[in-house]
Parts: structure tokens; sequence; C-alpha cells
């Protein structure tokens, strides 16, 4: 029994100072950048030139995306009538593909480059289809922009 008494005693007392340990929060503003930049590979048809072009690409746009950030955030705080304080938090919002984040090209992650089957457009009976043919060639499909976002969090005042 003094066990669970014990036990009561320090859970009641645990309730009764947590709320006396919160701290108010400092008021904070946050807002979110974005910026995109083109990918231009030196060769196409080169697979790692395509790779260095899209990181390339991706360290370009980052930064680009945390000034566009900064620069709405300040926005907001003119609008409100409160001023920025100091920078207490920066979210990259990830990195996205042309056509959407999570995406996997034509020949799997970090692959642009592969063999794709052969096809010609034949008409049978009026209608116009396309059908394999023999063989396969090579092709390189790379996204032609990298986006990137960001969100950055003031203290205001």
């Amino acid at each position: 029994m003094p066990k669970s008494m014990t036990l009561v005693a320090v859970v009641g007392l645990l309730l009764l100072a947590a709320p006396a340990a919160q701290a108010q929060a400092p008021a904070t503003l946050s807002a979110t950048g974005l910026a995109q930049e083109p990918v231009t590979p030196e060769d196409n048809k080169s697979e790692t030139s395509i790779r260095e072009a899209l990181e390339a690409a991706r360290a370009k746009a980052l930064p680009r995306a945390i000034t566009d950030a900064k620069r709405r955030a300040q926005e907001l705080a003119t609008a409100g009538s409160v001023t920025l304080g100091t920078l207490v938090g920066i979210t990259d919002g990830g990195q996205a593909s042309a056509f959407g984040p999570y995406v996997y090209g034509s020949f799997g992650p970090n692959k642009y480059c592969g063999n794709v089957a052969n096809y010609k457009t034949v008409t049978r009976n009026g209608r116009r289809q396309r059908v394999r043919v023999k063989g396969t060639h090579r092709v390189c499909r790379y996204p032609r922009q990298v986006y990137a976002s960001a969100t950055v969090t003031f203290t205001i005042s």
C-alpha cells in the first residue's frame, strides 16, 4: 500500500508542476519559399552527365528557395505590422521532380537512360495502331526542371 500511495503522490505533483514548467512560446512567423532550376546536362545521352546536372540544379534551387522564403517572411511581417526577430528554424520541403515527389524515372531510381522497345504505327481497318517490332533503342529521360521548397520560421515582436 505505501508504494501505491507514493506513486499517486508523485504523479499528482508532476501533474501540478507541468503547467508551471511550460514557458510561454515566443510568437513566430513562418513562410515558405519556392524555386525552380533548369537541368542542363552537357551530354543529354550520358547517364553521368544527367546525374551531375541534376545535382547541380538541386544545389542551386535550395538556397534560392530559402531566399524566397525569407523575402516572403519579410513581406508578411510588413503586412502584419510586426518586426522579424531571429531565425529559429528552416525546414526543407523536399525536392520534387517535374512530375512530383517520390516519382521514379522510366528506368528506376536515379537511372535516366535505358533501352526501350521499338514500335511503329500501322493502319488496320482504317484505325491507326502502335505495333511493337523487333529490337530496342536507347533513350534518356530526365526532368527538365528541378523544384525545391523551404520553410523559414522567425520570432516576431
